[in-house]
C-alpha cells in the first residue's frame, strides 16, 4: 500500500544527494519493488560515488 511512497521518498531522497540518474535510470529503478529500488540505489551510489 505504502510501495509508491517508499519508491518516492527513495527517489528524491537520491535526487537531493545526487542528480546525475538520468530519466530512463529512474523510470528502470521506478518500474522495481521498493526493496529493490533501495537495493539498486545503494548499489548505485556504492559504485558511482567518487
Amino acid at each position: 500500500m505504502g510501495h509508491k511512497l517508499d519508491i518516492e521518498e527513495t527517489l528524491e531522497f537520491c535526487r537531493e544527494s545526487d542528480e546525475r540518474l538520468s530519466e530512463i535510470e529512474w523510470e528502470y529503478l521506478s518500474s522495481k519493488n521498493p526493496n529493490s529500488v533501495r537495493n539498486e540505489v545503494l548499489t548505485y551510489w556504492g559504485t558511482h560515488k567518487e
